[in-house]
């Protein structure tokens, strides 16, 4: 019966889209009575497991909150430490700690409850002409930074003054720079081992030896030849710092490069697409700035200078005269500081790809706000709102990160036009804050309200979580907020004043709350309405659990991260879960995990943990540690608890938030509305030409993954 209720689910999920103080050991501080605290038997437990979580981070953990729901109900509440470690004032289970990226989850529900109204629901596309972010400036960016990364990836010229050329196909040809490809036809090359495409920043040739040099996004570099970049070396970071820490190389910042040129005598120069330059050498490869001092000069092309942003490849030719492609197959010449000095504007020639630019740019229109609560959009990991204003030319002294940060439609279409789109949607996975961040900006858009507002009516304030708030000095409440806190070079604590931000910030992550806060919300989507209502329809919540994209992305949910027992059985046992950390004026870190028939091994037995959920929050960097106290918790939790009914997961007469036509839906016919019209059966299946639906059984190939309790 358990399988035929996974064939059903399975089924309707398919048809329905988816300081300066000295050094103190920061000893446990019990709550006050009242309220709060754990039920006598596990009260020393509770409080055992934490000491050791303390004493595995060496103590350097200011302050603590947890908290812990079982069978729906709130079942333990206490907090640690410190709140001002400096001060020593102790840590409240109500103290509030910035929670990180445990946003994400928040804003995934938010998002969600918004989708319940909303005829495309989870399956709405984000561009294109029907998508929620359909303006032409998105459409512009969007074409500007397919032009600038496909299908050439980068020029550079060797001693012989020849133009190697890189294509995104996997193919380099040599040629002159007015015709790219007149001296030798297309032939293959390879990237380094983990490299692609897409992490490309930049390639220059030159030294003694006539080297390639190659650049990427990981910070790493390779040194090779045009057919192998790293036949020499490959993905080699340097130790910057003297203490065997492996860093990435030294530039003005990677995502802000458009070309990289080497002389016949090995100087580097780089230039990025604010107008500057800096310059390096051949021998420290992972320092771009090790000349001038460190610091950069200013360049300028021909005509608008805003065609820095349309620059693919800057090489440097053999008799020292710099060279510059541009995304619209024009190209000039000059010096390193003037490119266009010495011509204006010439049209080169290059090879044709499989494939046009256009069926890239149409890449986009299938992201669907399923991929980016998945993170599986293709999306890169950040956008930055400095470097947009840098481009979209918004005014400093009026927007700004402390207390009016630039709109983020300015952020999203600087990530557009400046960088390349990782995957085909759906096809991989990248964890992305932009991907995420754009979940706020969409919720503004779609409901008119600022995403925070929306979230607190519809989610937190239904929860009992109206205490979670944005992080800084609008939201600020020193008799409630942790403050935070870093370690200093010694291994002190050292206590932080409030972050001055007055906004909402983003949805990527800019919330603080108290573990407690973060239990009261898991109880609201815990689809255990016997003891209280939950803030999405029982069928939401069950598509926000499962993975949209099993094969290609099995370990993302809608906002949740999933840790599946069995792969193939990861609708009944698994664990939801995600971490946040904030670093800097803002450190904090919390952890959530929701358990749903998930076995932990107490020693020698394995338990089948299920309905228990466990929030905690620190007010420092750093979440090593937490999962494992979570399910040290959660197994304290199961301990003694009444025998209970595990809930079963939606058959297919329970309540979807679907509105299903009366016909079959085919793939692009997958509405979510307020309330079904009908409910999906096992039959009948998708028209041909879509995927089918394999009846699941059990497969003597899978085993059973046990994860051991560890005792600190």
């Amino acid at each position: 019966m358990r399988y035929q209720f996974q064939i059903i689910s399975l089924l309707a999920l398919f048809i329905l889209g988816l300081i300066g103080t000295p050094m103190i050991s920061a000893q446990i501080v019990l709550p006050p009575t009242g309220p709060d605290g754990c039920p006598a038997d596990l009260d020393d437990e509770v409080d055992a497991a934490v000491e050791a979580f303390f004493d595995s981070r060496n103590d350097n953990v200011p302050g603590m909150t947890v908290a812990i729901t079982r069978d729906g109900e709130l079942l333990c509440t206490k907090a640690y430490g410190f709140r001002n470690f400096e001060e020593q004032i102790p840590m409240r289970s109500d103290s509030r700690s910035h929670i990180g990226s445990v946003t994400k989850v928040l804003a995934a529900t938010t998002m969600l409850h918004l989708l319940e109204t909303d005829p495309a629901g989870i399956n709405s596309k984000v561009y294109g002409p029907t998508g929620v972010l359909n303006s032409p400036d998105y459409e512009d960016a969007i074409i500007q930074g397919t032009r600038r990364h496909f299908p050439v990836l980068d020029m550079a010229i060797g001693a012989n003054n020849r133009t190697i050329t890189w294509y995104s196909d996997g193919k380099y040809t040599i040629g002159d720079s007015l015709d790219l490809d007149s001296h030798q036809t297309a032939q293959d090359f390879e990237f380094p081992f983990g490299q692609e495409a897409q992490d490309l920043v930049g390639i220059g040739r030159g030294g003694d030896e006539n080297l390639v040099y190659s650049w990427y996004e990981d910070g790493t570099y390779s040194v090779g030849t045009p057919s192998d970049l790293g036949s020499e070396i490959q993905n080699r970071r340097v130790d910057h710092s003297g203490d065997s820490d492996l860093d990435d190389f030294k530039s003005n910042g990677k995502h802000r490069i458009v070309g990289i040129s080497i002389r016949p005598d090995g100087v580097i120069y780089t230039h990025y697409e604010d107008g500057t330059v800096t310059s390096g050498n051949v021998d420290s490869p992972w320092d771009l700035k090790s000349r001038w001092d460190g610091g950069s000069n200013g360049y300028v092309v021909s005509e608008d200078q805003k065609r820095t942003y349309d620059i693919v490849g800057v090489a440097r030719s053999a008799n020292n005269t710099s060279i510059v492609w541009f995304s619209d197959n024009r190209r000039s010449k000059g010096s390193v500081t003037d490119l266009a000095e010495d011509t204006g504007l010439e049209t080169f020639e290059r090879r044709g790809v499989t494939g046009s630019r256009q069926d890239q740019i149409a890449l986009y229109e299938e992201i669907q706000i399923k991929h980016l609560l998945s993170h599986s959009s293709g999306l890169t990991r950040s956008g930055n709102g400095d470097d947009a204003a840098e481009k979209y030319a918004i005014d400093p002294d009026f927007y700004n990160k402390e207390t009016n940060p630039i709109p983020y439609r300015y952020t999203n279409q600087h990530v557009l036009s400046t960088r390349p789109l990782l995957f085909d949607p759906g096809s991989d996975y990248s964890y992305s804050n932009h991907g995420m961040g754009l979940i706020g900006h969409m919720i503004e858009e779609m409901s008119g309200e600022d995403w925070y507002d929306y979230m607190r009516e519809h989610v937190l304030i239904p929860a009992g979580a109206e205490a979670i708030t944005p992080r800084g000095s609008l939201y600020a409440d020193p008799t409630l907020d942790a403050n935070p806190h870093q370690l200093n070079s010694d291994g002190e604590i050292v206590t932080e004043s409030f972050p001055v931000h007055n906004h909402s910030g983003s949805t990527a992550g800019s919330l603080k709350g108290s573990a407690k806060d973060l239990a009261l919300f898991m109880l609201v989507t815990d689809r255990n309405n016997e003891t209280h209502p939950d803030v999405l329809l029982d069928g939401t919540l069950w598509f926000m659990e499962n993975r949209p994209f099993p094969d290609m992305v099995p370990n993302r949910a809608l906002g949740w991260a999933v840790v599946c027992q069995v792969q193939s059985d990861c609708f009944d046992n698994r664990k939801l879960w995600h971490d946040g950390l904030s670093s800097g004026e803002n450190s904090g870190s919390a952890y959530i995990a929701k358990y749903q028939n998930y076995r932990l091994v107490d020693g020698t037995v394995s338990v089948p943990v299920n309905d228990i959920n466990v929030a905690l929050a620190i007010n420092i960097n750093g979440t090593s540690g937490l999962s494992g106290l979570a399910d040290d918790l959660a197994l304290i939790a199961h301990k003694d608890r009444p025998v209970a009914t595990p809930t079963p997961s939606p058959t297919a007469t329970s309540e979807l938030p679907i509105g299903v036509p009366s016909s079959t839906p085919t793939p692009t016919q997958l509405p979510i509305g307020p309330n079904p019209t009908a409910t999906p059966t096992a039959t009948p299946l998708p028209e041909a030409g879509g995927p089918t639906v394999t009846p699941m059984a059990p497969s003597g190939g899978d085993e059973m993954v046990y994860l051991p309790l560890v005792r600190r």
